[in-house]
C-alpha cells in the first residue's frame, strides 16, 4: 500500500533534503486510516527496527511543506534517538512525548516556520526558552500545564490550527536488548543515507558525527541479540499452555507461533574462506545453546543439504560451486521460522529476494559492505 502524500513528499525532499528522503526510504511503514495520529515512529512487530506510520487522510489535509516538515520531525525523533532516552527516564508519558516534540522542533523551527501557527508544538507554550535538550525540557515542563501531550504529539486537538498530531504511544513496548539492536539499525540507516545523500542538513549534522563516531558492535554481540529478540518477541499468551515460572492458574503460558526456532542458511560457495566459515561455526555454537530447534540450510549454486542440527559437529563445508540465495531463502519461508540467519559473502547470482524483517545477514570478512545489502538485519565478520 502507497500513499500519495508521502510519496509527494519524500519527492520534495529527495530535491531539497535527501539525507532525510534516503532515512524515510529505510524505515518500515504502516498506514492507517483509523490511528488518531498524523505520523509517527515506533518499534517494528519484532522490535528490532524501525516504522514509520502515517495517516494518509490526516497527512494529505496539511499543507504540501508542512508534510514534509512532518516526516523530518520523525526522522529527528530517530537520530536523537528518544525511544532510548525515554526508556532511561523510565517514562512514556504525554509529557515524555512533548519534552520529545519540543526539543525538535525548536531545532527545526528555522527551516519550517509554518509550524509556528501550530504554537503548541514550541517551548514558548510552556513559556520556555528554545534550543534545549529534550531531557531538559521533560524536567522543566510544568506538570499539571493543560498543553501536556498535545504537540504534534496531541491527541486531544484534532480541531486545533493545523491538525497535526503525531503518536509515540508504542515506544513503551521494548525491553533492554532493544537498546543495542536499535543502536546498530541507527547507525547502519545514518551510513547509508550519508553515502548517497548529496548534502547534511546543518541541524542533523552534529547528530550524524556523533552517531557514525559510536563503536562498532562485535558481529557475534549483534548476531546473539537478534537471536534472543526472535524468540522472545514471537511468543505469544495462551491460557491453554501452564506458566512455567509461577504455579498461579491465573497467569497464562506461552507459546510458539513459528514451527521452527531458526533457520541458519551458510553459503558454502567457493568465495566463501574455510577461516570464516571455522570462525561462524563456532558461533553457531553459541546460537544453538539458545533454541530448541535449529535447521541448517547449505547453499551455494543450488541447495546441498538441509537438517535439524543435533550435534555442532555435523556442520561441514561442502559445495563450493556459484551462490543463489532464492532457493536457500524460499524454502526457509516453507520452514516457518521465528528468524533467520544468513551467513554470506553477499554475492548472489540471483538477487536478494523480497524484502523481510526477521531476517539478519551476517557478512564474511571478503565480501560485501553492509551498505550493500538491501534489507535486514547485518552484522560483518572483520578481518584480523
Amino acid at each position: 500500500m502507497t500513499c500519495m502524500a508521502v510519496e509527494e513528499a519524500t519527492i520534495q525532499l529527495m530535491k531539497q533534503y535527501d539525507f532525510y528522503a534516503y532515512m524515510l526510504a529505510q524505515f518500515d511503514r504502516v498506514y492507517d486510516s483509523k490511528q488518531i495520529a498524523v505520523a509517527g515512529v515506533k518499534p517494528n512487530k519484532n522490535k528490532t527496527d524501525i516504522t514509520l506510520t502515517v495517516n494518509p487522510e490526516l497527512l494529505s489535509a496539511l499543507p504540501a511543506k508542512t508534510r514534509v516538515a512532518v516526516l523530518i520531525h520523525e526522522v529527528h525523533h530517530v537520530l536523537n534517538k528518544h525511544f532510548l532516552r525515554g526508556e532511561a527516564l523510565g517514562d512514556f508519558s504525554r509529557k515524555m512525548n512533548v519534552a520529545a516534540d519540543l526539543a525538535i522542533n525548536s531545532m527545526i523551527r528555522e527551516e519550517f516556520p509554518q509550524l509556528s501557527k501550530m504554537p503548541w508544538c514550541y517551548p514558548g507554550a510552556f513559556e520556555l526558552p528554545e534550543d534545549k535538550i529534550f531531557e531538559w525540557y521533560y524536567r522543566n515542563i510544568p506538570e499539571q500545564d493543560e498543553c501536556i501531550g498535545i504537540g504534534i504529539s496531541g491527541e486531544d486537538r484534532s480541531d486545533a490550527e493545523g491538525g497535526a498530531k503525531e503518536s509515540h504511544k508504542d515506544w513503551k513496548d521494548f525491553d533492554e536488548s532493544f537498546d543495542k539492536i536499535i543502536d546498530a539499525a541507527i547507525k547502519d540507516k545514518v551510513k547509508q543515507s550519508v553515502r548517497r545523500a548529496g548534502n547534511i542538513p546543518g541541524e542533523a549534522k552534529e547528530l550524524v558525527d556523533a552517531i557514525l563516531k559510536e563503536p562498532t558492535i562485535p558481529w557475534q554481540h549483534l548476531v546473539k541479540m537478534f537471536s534472543n529478540r526472535v524468540l522472545s518477541s514471537t511468543r505469544s499468551c495462551s491460557w491453554k499452555r501452564k506458566n512455567r515460572r509461577t504455579s498461579c492458574e491465573y497467569i497464562p503460558g506461552k507459546k510458539r507461533n513459528w514451527e521452527t526456532d531458526l533457520v541458519l542458511i551458510i553459503d558454502v560457495s567457493g568465495s566463501v574462506s574455510a577461516e570464516d566459515f571455522i570462525e561462524f561455526k563456532s558461533e553457531i555454537k553459541q546460537i544453538f545453546s539458545l533454541v530448541k530447534s535449529l535447521v541448517i540450510i547449505m547453499v551455494d549454486g543450488k541447495i546441498q543439504a538441509e537438517y535439524t542440527l543435533r550435534n555442532i559437529d555435523q556442520i561441514e563445508l561442502i559445495g563450493r560451486g556459484g551462490t543463489c540465495f532464492i532457493p536457500a531463502l524460499e524454502r526457509a519461508k516453507e520452514l516457518n521460522p521465528g528468524g533467520i540467519i544468513f551467513f554470506t559473502d553477499g554475492y548472489p547470482c540471483d538477487g536478494w529476494g523480497d524484502p523481510m524483517n526477521n531476517i539478519m545477514w551476517v557478512i564474511c570478512s571478503g565480501g560485501i559492505s553492509l551498505d550493500e545489502v538491501p534489507y535486514g538485519h547485518k552484522a560483518k565478520i572483520e578481518e584480523k
